[in-house]
């Protein structure tokens, strides 16, 4: 059904004069009279009784008024809301993070972003998930920017753009009982035997570890783990706890109180943040100056740089 022909039909229920309705459509007379016979013709019956130079809608037109005013309404409201969400001005980015990096990068970042007067009514939905749960929700379309960690962009997610922005040193923590704890680090044959609280597979980290395993000359190594978590805070209380050891990105304002944090002397231990958004998909202005603003603040910090 021709939507321009619902409208037609609107307006001339609404004014009650075809000559009115033509004037206010901006369109002839004799066109938009053609348009009601088509969806006349489409329906299969008459819309209007004729009166002199007046149009009323009969009982059928009557009962479809209803019907095309609330659609056009809603319609109308979904343009204007989906425009709003797109304005370069004030729309909406829905964004999320792995949990470290919402703990310490986003903070400044949106610190930055929002110190700049041009994005004051930009609105961001902020989040935190795992590596896995990211990447899921940046395919099926339900976040507009994220930032995460490691994962296989080749086999398993080769629709996501990504850019890389700053590596996170990995540490080991254990607790301050630990026969280690009197080291300040450690070699991987100091630790390859213990017993680790480790992350589930959804979390990128694990694909730090084990890639730096493997640079070792250990690929199909597992460490011995007790627990898994998803999250930096749970795995750090596990090992105060005496659990196990576990590896963690270098927060010390996070490992304070019953830890003792290890360098790894002989892994290459670093993480790299990533940002993602999927490819070949529409990103909104308002999306776009914000995965820009990300690329500028990476830059000038890179150069130890303010804005």
């Amino acid at each position: 059904m021709n939507w321009q022909h619902l409208t037609y039909f609107k307006q001339i229920a609404e004014s009650g004069q075809l000559t009115k309705a033509a004037e206010e459509l901006h369109i002839s007379p004799s066109a938009l009279s053609r348009s009601i016979t088509a969806l006349e013709s489409e329906i299969g019956v008459t819309l209007f009784d004729k009166q002199g130079r007046t149009l009323s809608p009969n009982r059928f037109g009557r009962v479809f008024y209803n019907y095309v005013k609330n659609a056009t309404n809603e319609i109308t409201s979904g343009i204007n809301t989906i425009q709003a969400m797109s304005n370069i001005a004030s729309g909406c980015v829905r964004v999320s993070s792995i949990f470290s990096v919402g703990t310490t990068f986003i903070p400044d970042l949106l610190s930055s972003f929002y110190s700049q007067s041009n994005n004051k009514d930009i609105r961001i939905e902020l989040s935190q998930r795992t590596t896995s749960q990211i990447l899921t929700d940046i395919v099926n379309g339900n976040l507009d920017i994220a930032f995460c960690g490691e994962f296989d962009r080749k086999n398993q997610f080769p629709n996501i753009n990504r850019e890389p922005l700053y590596n996170e040193e990995m540490m080991l923590i254990v607790p301050e009982s630990h026969r280690l704890a009197a080291k300040d680090s450690v070699t991987f044959d100091d630790i390859q035997d213990e017993v680790f609280i480790g992350y589930n597979n959804s979390c990128g980290i694990v694909n730090t570890i084990y890639d730096a395993i493997a640079q070792k000359g250990y690929p199909d190594f597992r460490f011995k783990t007790i627990l898994e978590s998803n999250e930096d805070n749970n795995v750090t209380n596990l090992v105060r706890k005496g659990l196990g050891i576990a590896f963690v990105v270098n927060n010390p304002s996070l490992y304070s109180g019953g830890i003792k944090q290890l360098q790894i002397s002989d892994l290459y231990f670093f993480r790299t943040i990533y940002m993602v958004w999927k490819q070949d998909t529409y990103l909104s202005p308002a999306v776009n100056k914000f995965r820009d603003y990300v690329t500028i603040y990476k830059a000038l910090k890179d150069k130890n740089l303010q804005f």
